[in-house]
C-alpha cells in the first residue's frame, strides 16, 4: 500500500448501476452514459467513494471490453472526486456457477464455490495480474477488496462438522492466496476483505489472512444501537490489536431495523469511514430494502440525505412534531373539502387542487408513512382523470385529518 490517508473520512456507497440486476449485467451490459449520470449523483450527495463488484466471467468472456468499462468507471469516478473500491471476488450467496448469460435478478457469487480450489488459481492469477497492471498505481483506486463476504454462502451454511471445516478451509486458502498476491504487488490502494460480521474477521486471523491486509472492513445491518456499537467495538479492538485501521464497507437497511441515518450517525460517532448499501434504487432485487436515489435523481428518504451532510433526526423527548392544525389549516381544509363534495358542478381540477392541499399537509407534517405517500396517489389520479376515484381519495384524507386532530 503506497497511499496514506485518513480512512475515517470515507463517505461511500456500494454501487450497481440502475440498469443492472447483478455484477455480471453491470459489466456485460455496461452503459457509460448511465454510469456517468449516477456517479454524478454520488458526488452531489457528498459521497467520496464507491464500492463496485467486478466479474471474472465478464473478464473471461471479453477481457478488453471489461477493462474498457472498468477504466471508464474509474476515470468517471475521478472526474467526480470519487475514489473506488474494487471488489475482485464475492462469496455471496449460493452455489450457482456464474455464466456470461446470467440474467436472473439475483446476486451471483464470483467466481463461485466450484472455482475456489487450486485448479482455478492460474486463471484467477491472470485476472488479478491484469487488474494490477491496469489499476495498481491508479490514485483513484483507494481499496482492493479481495473477496466480499467469504462466509455468507450456502457453501458453508448448508454444511456441518468436518464438511463445514473443509469448506471453510478451502474458502480461506483462496482468500489468503489472492490477498498475498495483491500484497506482493505494491499497490497504491489498500487491501481489505469485506467480512460479513465480526466473527468472520476473527477467521482472517485464524487462517493467516490478516497479515496481508492494510485495512480491516466489516459489514453491519444490526437492528439496535447497542448491537451495532458492540460490533464496532469488537472490530475496533481487533484493529487496535493488529495495528490496522477499520472501516465499515456495508451498512444501512431500513427493513432490518438499520435505518441509514442511524447507521451514518453511529459511524460518525466512532470516527469511522463507511459505505452504505447502496447508491441506486434500480433493477436489482435489493430495491425494496436498500437504495438512496432513483434513476431520475429523486430521493426515497430525505432523512438519509440530511444525515450525509451531518444533520440527524431529533430522537429525544424534546422533539417537536409539526402541528398541521396550529394555524387552523387542517380544520379549514376539511371544511373546504366537504363543501366541494356538496357542490354539484365542481370540476376535476378543483378537486385536484384541494386534494393536493391535503397531500402537502399530511406529508410535510409526517402524518403518513413513506410507504403510503398521498403525493404518489395524487400523481396516479392526475394521469387517470377519474373524478370518482379523486372523490374517494378526498374522503379518506378528510377522515385522516379528523382522526389525527380530533375535528368535527
Amino acid at each position: 500500500m503506497l497511499i496514506t490517508m485518513d480512512y475515517s473520512k470515507i463517505k461511500g456507497a456500494n454501487y450497481t448501476p440502475s440498469y443492472a440486476c447483478n455484477p455480471i449485467s453491470f459489466w456485460r451490459d455496461y452503459d457509460p452514459q448511465i454510469v456517468s449520470r449516477e456517479l454524478g449523483y454520488a458526488k452531489n450527495l457528498g459521497l467520496n467513494c464507491v464500492r463496485v463488484f467486478l466479474s471474472y466471467v465478464v473478464f473471461e468472456y471479453d477481457p478488453e471490453g471489461f477493462f474498457k468499462h472498468v477504466d471508464h468507471l474509474v476515470q468517471t469516478a475521478k472526474a467526480n472526486d470519487l475514489g473506488v473500491m474494487l471488489v475482485l471476488f464475492d462469496g455471496c450467496f449460493n452455489r450457482n456457477e456464474p455464466t456470461i448469460e446470467w440474467n436472473k435478478n439475483e446476486w451471483i457469487p464470483n467466481p463461485g464455490c466450484m472455482n475456489l480450489e487450486e485448479h482455478f488459481w492460474e486463471k484467477g492469477n491472470q485476472y488479478c495480474q491484469r487488474l494490477i497492471e491496469r489499476f495498481g498505481k491508479e490514485p483513484s483506486v483507494l481499496f482492493w477488496d479481495v473477496m466480499n463476504e467469504p462466509e455468507c454462502t450456502s457453501f458453508l451454511s448448508e454444511e456441518t462438522g468436518d464438511s463445514y471445516e473443509k469448506n471453510l478451509t478451502i474458502t480461506y486458502r483462496f482468500v489468503r492466496h489472492y490477498a498475498e498476491l495483491l500484497s506482493n504487488a505494491n499497490l497504491f490502494g489498500a487491501i481489505t476483505v469485506g467480512s460479513d460480521c465480526t466473527r468472520s474477521n476473527e477467521n482472517l486471523v485464524k487462517f493467516d489472512v490478516l497479515k496481508y491486509l492494510d485495512v480491516i472492513s466489516f459489514h453491519d445491518y444490526s437492528h439496535n444501537t447497542a448491537t451495532i456499537q458492540k460490533n464496532y467495538n469488537i472490530t475496533l479492538e481487533l484493529g487496535k490489536k493488529h495495528g490496522k485501521p477499520v472501516i465499515i464497507s456495508e451498512t444501512g437497511c431500513p427493513p432490518r431495523g438499520n435505518p441509514y441515518d442511524l447507521a451514518i450517525e453511529i459511524a460518525n460517532k466512532n470516527n469511522m469511514g463507511y459505505f452504505l448499501w447502496e447508491l441506486m434504487i434500480g433493477k436489482s432485487f435489493w430495491n425494496d430494502r436498500h437504495g438512496i436515489v432513483y434513476p431520475d435523481g429523486t430521493i426515497r428518504d430525505t432523512a438519509l440525505v440530511a444525515a450525509l451532510f451531518g444533520y440527524f433526526r431529533n430522537r429525544t423527548p424534546d422533539a417537536i412534531c409539526y402541528d398541521g392544525n396550529a394555524e387552523g389549516r387542517a380544520s379549514s381544509f376539511v371544511k373546504l373539502a366537504q363543501e366541494l363534495l356538496d357542490k354539484k358542478d365542481a370540476n376535476f381540477e378543483e378537486y385536484m387542487d384541494v386534494l393536493e392541499s391535503f397531500t402537502n399537509l399530511t406529508e410535510s407534517c409526517q402524518i403518513v408513512p413513506l410507504k403510503q405517500l398521498p403525493s404518489s396517489r395524487l400523481s396516479e389520479l392526475r394521469k387517470t382523470g377519474d373524478l370518482q376515484a379523486v372523490k374517494e381519495e378526498l374522503k379518506k384524507q378528510i377522515a385522516l385529518l379528523k382522526d389525527v386532530y380530533h375535528l368535527e
